[in-house]
């Protein structure tokens, strides 16, 4: 067996901060996924749904992995991250061309949250200073 690789979790509160913050972009992306269904159109494209969806998965995954100390757990807050930096864009992205919808606006600010804070827990930063640069 080989040993867990080692993350830039150093303090408690960062894992508990990525803990709640990714819980809740899990739900806020199943229920934009859910917003998308009732819209209809163009925001229940195959690919729209299943962003939304993944993204929520790979919070939840990442989450997982994390807890149980897993070796991948590296690979899945990576992953995570891309799919929470391509769901903040499109939730900006359906803001800009279908006027103000507060579900895309709290979908688009959490996910890009998480992907900060996954940064930071990746690369040994402060989540503040994450926060701060993605700002």
């Amino acid at each position: 067996m080989s040993p867990t690789p080692t993350l830039a979790f150093t303090a408690p509160s960062q894992t508990d901060l990525f803990a709640e913050l990714s819980q809740e972009c899990q739900r806020e992306c199943l229920d934009t996924a859910q917003y998308c269904q009732l819209l209809g159109g163009t925001f229940t494209t195959p690919q729209v749904l299943r962003l939304f969806r993944e993204c929520a998965r790979a919070c939840r995954t990442s989450l997982a992995s994390l807890a149980i100390g897993s070796q991948l757990t590296q690979p899945l807050l990576a992953a995570c991250r891309a799919l929470c930096i391509e769901s903040a864009r499109l939730c900006a992205e359906f803001r800009g061309t279908s006027g103000k919808h507060k579900q895309f606006e709290t979908c688009e600010e959490l996910c890009r949250d998480c992907a900060a804070l996954l940064d930071a827990l990746v690369d040994g930063r402060s989540p503040h200073s994450a926060a701060v640069a993605a700002a």
